[in-house]
């Protein structure tokens, strides 16, 4: 991820300096740079990306949240994404989750001690998680009503590597 954002900007910054001081050497480092980047695009595979994970352990309810993402595209920040849920005696398999075609994001995170409710939010929807009994739903481009039962818990930071989950407290 590093070498692609120091080839983009290396090759930003050719292009500026280049229409500024025009000569054959700057035609040449473009043109360079021009094939290194087609490469890098054209050899790009997201099954060789690896996987981010981000622990949330959460006292109240007592649960531990495993959540992941993994870059689906070699220039912009669109991810593939799974989430797992463990309390002390069960766990769930490794879900996939809707695919982040946006952006780095943060995902709230919320609990319903009335309905025993997981509640995570983004700019695509809800993500919820029953620990009554155990099922994960999905809610795309819609929101989950406020109510007086839900409870910020904090947010999962997807804008600043490393990926982390900040509390609300913090």
């Amino acid at each position: 991820m590093i070498q692609r954002l120091i080839i983009i900007f290396l090759f930003l910054t050719s292009i500026v300096y280049s229409q500024n001081v025009p000569t054959e050497l700057d035609s040449s480092k473009i043109e360079n740079i021009k094939l290194k980047v087609e490469k890098l695009i054209k050899d790009w595979d997201p099954e060789n990306e690896s996987w981010k994970f981000c622990t949330v352990q959460l006292k109240e309810p007592e649960l531990t949240i495993l959540y992941g993402q993994q870059s689906i595209h070699p220039l912009l920040a669109e991810y593939n994404r799974k989430i797992q849920f463990i309390t002390q005696n069960s766990k769930t398999d490794i879900i996939d989750m809707a695919l982040n075609t946006g952006g780095r994001t943060l995902i709230k995170v919320y609990y319903d001690k009335v309905n025993n409710l997981i509640i995570m939010e983004d700019r695509f929807g809800g993500y919820y998680f029953n620990l009554s009994t155990f099922e994960y739903s999905e809610k795309l481009w819609d929101r989950f009503e406020e109510t007086i039962n839900k409870e910020y818990l904090g947010t999962i930071n997807g804008k600043k590597y490393p990926l982390q989950f900040i509390r609300d407290k913090e």
